[in-house]
């Protein structure tokens, strides 16, 4: 019985040994790491941005942050994820927040990841190795209270991101302050999408208000959008969402089934991203409703002093 004891005790104490030697080398891979990897660490290690882009894939391919930062004579960021909606973008947002407050933040909503019911975990993977950040274990505790157990194993705040490390180390990939245009229409055509529009979910609409009012205690601009697609054909998904705006006196720039767009097949690389000219075209569009809303907002301040 003594030996067996022993034998465990040497046998976790080499588990532990190995898991921390295995966590320390994926840290100084993440470090080297380019591409998406080096886009992530750079967002959430060192972005300083006067004005901050978040939300989905939506975000990241739709706003060009040059054409936005010059405008506003401001600088501007595209910090939008591939597949991530309010629960990934409220720690974004957090550990953005940390270095320096966004005087503007734009923030273009995707019903299927910050309003309806989803795959929640899903949403965890990206944020695991920063999951000692100030605020974002309870936002894993909100989703899945058992993710801080599996926190105490070093790699498995990387295990799902191994093989994209490992990929990036050599990556070639180039963002524009964030921005990732879409070139061209994409060679599998449009295929629209079929997924239910009614189905809130409860942790995303309480995340979305809390993003709100952190944001606005911050004295941060909040101004939400929602770009074009076409896999939709009706915008009543957003009718819970217009009023939540309304009552914090948060503008929503809507253009989620605009057919200036939804009209020309050329400006959309599939059914729910637009390419790099459709892309231009919105993001100019966009640029001339915030000038107007910051203008109605500093009319308000002159008439007020």
């Amino acid at each position: 019985m003594k030996r067996f004891i022993i034998k465990s005790v040497v046998f976790i104490l080499l588990l532990y040994l190995a898991d921390a030697a295995i966590g320390t080398a994926l840290k100084n891979v993440a470090r080297m790491a380019k591409g998406v990897s080096g886009r992530t660490a750079y967002i959430h290690d060192s972005l300083v941005a006067d004005i901050v882009v978040l939300g989905s894939s939506r975000a990241m391919h739709h706003y060009d942050a040059r054409m936005i930062g010059d405008s506003l004579g401001k600088q501007c960021f595209n910090c939008g994820e591939d597949q991530m909606g309010i629960i990934f973008n409220y720690c974004r947002y957090g550990m953005i927040r940390q270095r320096k407050v966004p005087g503007i933040i734009i923030y273009d909503v995707e019903p299927d990841y910050d309003l309806l019911e989803w795959d929640n975990i899903s949403f965890l993977s990206p944020l695991r190795q920063y999951y000692f950040r100030n605020g974002v274990d309870s936002v894993f505790s909100m989703v899945d209270k058992s993710e801080k157990y599996k926190m105490f194993s070093n790699f498995y705040a990387y295990n799902s991101r191994l093989l994209n490390l490992l990929g990036d180390l050599s990556s070639g990939k180039v963002y524009y302050k964030g921005y990732d245009p879409y070139v061209g229409v994409s060679e599998g055509g449009f295929v629209p999408e079929d997924l239910p529009q009614d189905k809130f979910d409860p942790l995303k609409l309480k995340l979305i208000r809390k993003f709100v009012s952190e944001a606005k205690a911050d004295g941060s601009i909040i101004i939400f959008t929602a770009s074009p697609q076409m896999s939709y054909k009706s915008d009543s998904v957003f009718n819970g969402f217009k009023r939540m705006c309304r009552q914090e006196g948060i503008p929503f720039f809507n253009h989620y089934c605009d057919r200036a767009y939804t009209s020309h097949v050329g400006y959309f690389h599939d059914c729910n991203h637009l390419n790099e000219h459709g892309a231009a075209l919105y993001t100019k569009e966009i640029i001339a409703e915030i000038k107007s809303y910051l203008e109605k907002l500093q009319s308000g301040y002159n008439k007020s002093n």
